[in-house]
């Protein structure tokens, strides 16, 4: 591990950040990593959680769809209230908030009173990322911006190894509450770092967008926005839909549970190569999305007929690490696309909340096709959902316009 912190080091410090810059990052970083602990805890706590309170499938999936459904709705309110306010202030708002309601979590004993908390998590947590992206777009240019969007992306990936870790292990050998009061300790105690480490002044810069800006939501869909945003329902739903049925399908009939662990860990080399591609095409983001998807579409084809709990486990992480590669471009780079309309904040939370539609709808929809048609019936959802990314992708291309033509015509 320590090898693998000073290599990281010395990455950031030969990609040319300045001291303002790696702070920002330093606290994006930190925020979003534990943000994820507080979100994703919720899967390694919900068997014990299931078990205290005696409840059905169902309402154990009410937990999930609740926090779903406001964190989408939450990222419209606060993508617009990203581009109004100091990004600072949002963010420890939402680490706080997030926090308290973990900590709810973990005391309460009604079932009703715990889906209206978590929900609540669900807004708390969509005040982070508009903000943070807002900060890209002020303080990063060029180069910098590419790299600290794919460096930020890892946060998921570190957030969920965590969460897991951390929430599995108070699961079993504490109780489920210690799952939500370990996590809600931490994002309580990282306001504090998180507040030293982003700026607390709006810069000259940021003054001079809100000036300036000339976006409207008829401009946006001018530039092909609605297309980027059907690309986020798609990624949502193949993403989250093997990231939520991966380790029930991997562990039905008593194997083994822990293959599940491959998919966080291709994730993580999902992010890596997605760069790695990204580069070689240029930065060319809509014609990068299509490739990911046309192969995520083609490897879920060949789930069903897969023979063997590791190749299955390794096919599953495959697909979903494909769409870990488009995450950081869908979420941060499209969005700062928009920079010279003002919009940043505005685009990045309309496409996260599309992203979190198809996640419910990967929860919603992805059970009903798994009790009509069975596991192969959801391997052929995924299929479809990467099949119709392409489509998404490439009517992106052709309808697309350039943010600031778009405002100035």
């Amino acid at each position: 591990m320590g090898n693998w912190l000073r290599r990281l080091r010395l990455h950031v410090d030969t990609l040319g950040y300045s001291s303002q810059q790696k702070k920002i990052l330093a606290g994006g970083v930190l925020a979003f990593t534990l943000a994820y602990v507080g979100r994703l805890n919720l899967s390694a706590a919900l068997p014990g959680l299931s078990a205290h309170f005696a409840l059905t499938g169902a309402q154990s999936g009410l937990f999930q769809t609740a926090f779903a459904v406001v964190y989408a709705a939450g990222q419209l309110v606060n993508g617009v209230i990203a581009d109004r306010v100091n990004p600072r202030r949002h963010i420890l708002c939402g680490l706080f908030f997030s926090a308290a309601c973990n900590l709810l979590m973990g005391a309460l004993n009604s079932v009703w009173l715990l889906s209206v908390v978590w929900a609540a998590n669900g807004l708390a947590q969509s005040m982070l990322w508009a903000p943070i992206v807002r900060l890209l777009a002020l303080y990063f240019t060029g180069r910098t911006r590419v790299s600290a969007s794919f460096l930020l992306s890892f946060t998921l990936v570190a957030g969920h190894f965590l969460a897991w870790l951390i929430a599995g292990l108070m699961n079993s050998l504490l109780s489920y509450r210690f799952s939500f009061f370990v996590p809600g300790a931490g994002l309580m105690l990282c306001v504090i770092p998180v507040w030293r480490l982003l700026p607390g002044r709006v810069s000259e810069e940021s003054l001079r967008v809100r000036e300036q800006r000339k976006g409207s939501m008829l401009m946006l869909m001018r530039t092909g926005f609605a297309w980027l945003l059907l690309i986020g329902v798609a990624n949502g739903f193949v993403r989250d839909g093997v990231m939520a049925w991966g380790p029930y399908v991997l562990s039905e009939g008593g194997q083994s549970f822990s293959a599940s662990l491959i998919i966080p860990v291709l994730n993580l080399f999902g992010l890596l190569l997605g760069r790695a591609a990204f580069r070689l095409m240029h930065g060319r983001g809509r014609q990068f999305c299509l490739a990911m998807f046309a192969l995520s579409a083609l490897l879920s084809l060949t789930l069903a007929p897969a023979r063997g709990l590791w190749l299955l486990a390794f096919l599953l992480g495959t697909v979903c690490a494909l769409m870990y590669g488009v995450n950081p471009v869908l979420t941060t780079l499209f969005p700062l696309e928009y920079d010279r309309l003002g919009m940043v904040g505005l685009t990045a939370g309309l496409l996260d909340s599309a992203i979190y539609v198809g996640s419910a709808l990967a929860g919603v929809l992805g059970g009903a096709i798994e009790g009509a048609a069975g596991y192969a019936g959801l391997y052929m959802s995924w299929a479809a959902a990467g099949a119709l990314g392409v489509g998404f992708c490439a009517a992106a291309l052709r309808g697309r316009r350039e943010p600031g033509a778009s405002a100035e015509g």
